[in-house]
């Protein structure tokens, strides 16, 4: 059995729909689509996020917005941030996550957490759980982000330095399939039916996280 199961934050555990939806609706200021706005907006957060410089998640949000502005000859989108990042204080858990999380703690596995966001964000999120996490990973303290290399191979390190080794640890994770160490035992949490990575076509998938526990029967 796994002595460790960890988990991607983001679309995993908790909601970014209301993050997303909230950059659609400034479209209304760049006289296109939330379609068109988001899409744009997810493609440079993606990049600035494989940067290898770090800078902080305020800054990725700033950042994206102002290549948003750049791509629609607008000059307003960035006036936004602090409103933004007052959403991702307010993010909802999945309807699963709590009573998922006490029964794996209740079968006797640690809890492990990689995310991206600032700390304080995390900890508001957080609070909606009905159970503590022994392990947590942050960008702001391994300096780079998901899903860099460089950010799973600090994971793995330091697993390895609590006695953790591939065989004792198994990660869910979202949206970062492509890039995770091919070693690691991972199960794909799909909410949205995309289609698999051609490089992880043997991975586990799930569509909600209480199949988990099925899983790991």
């Amino acid at each position: 059995m796994a002595k460790i199961i960890t988990f991607t934050d983001q679309d995993v555990l908790i909601n970014t729909d209301p993050f997303y939806a909230a950059i659609g609706d400034l479209a209304v200021l760049s006289g296109k689509s939330s379609k068109e706005l988001e899409k744009v907006y997810l493609q440079n957060e993606y990049q600035l996020l494989m940067r290898t410089t770090f800078i902080p998640y305020s800054e990725i949000v700033r950042q994206a917005l102002k290549a948003c502005e750049t791509v629609f000859e607008v000059n307003n989108l960035t006036t936004h941030v602090t409103d933004l990042m007052k959403v991702y204080h307010n993010l909802p858990s999945f309807r699963e996550v709590s009573k998922t999380l006490t029964q794996l703690k209740e079968n006797g596995y640690q809890l492990g957490l990689l995310s991206n966001l600032p700390r304080p964000i995390l900890e508001h999120n957080l609070a909606n759980f009905k159970v503590s996490f022994d392990q947590f990973w942050l960008a702001e303290n391994l300096h780079c982000y998901q899903p860099q290399a460089a950010f799973f191979d600090q994971v793995t390190r330091q697993l390895q330095q609590l006695g953790v080794g591939a065989a004792d640890h198994i990660h869910i994770t979202g949206n970062y399939l492509p890039t995770l160490p091919e070693n690691w035992q991972t199960i794909w949490l799909n909410r949205n039916s995309q289609e698999m990575p051609k490089n992880r076509s043997s991975i586990q998938v799930i569509n909600h996280l209480d199949e988990l526990l099925k899983k790991l029967a």
